[in-house]
């Protein structure tokens, strides 16, 4: 049974491993704004691997990507065991 995550921490975006857009898309751009407008953000869902990186578990792709574009090096995520 998979344990289930708790609190929200703040895990550097290049420490997690996830498809990074090639070329931002216009939905991605919308999203970007609306992240950078919002003070509430959706963590996203990871799994620590054994070399201290994290692996990306359920969405989360898209406002990854979103960040990037807006130059975050940060974001909220959900450590699952």
């Amino acid at each position: 049974m998979e344990s289930k995550p708790s609190r929200p921490v703040i895990v550097p975006i290049h420490k997690i491993r996830f498809h990074r857009a090639e070329a931002p898309s216009r939905r991605l751009e919308s999203l970007a704004l609306a992240m950078k407008a919002s003070p509430e953000l959706i963590p996203v869902r990871l799994r620590m691997r054994p070399d201290g990186t994290y692996d990306l578990v359920g969405g989360g792709r898209s406002r990854l990507n979103a960040a990037l574009l807006l130059n975050w090096t940060e974001y909220p995520a959900l450590i699952q065991e």
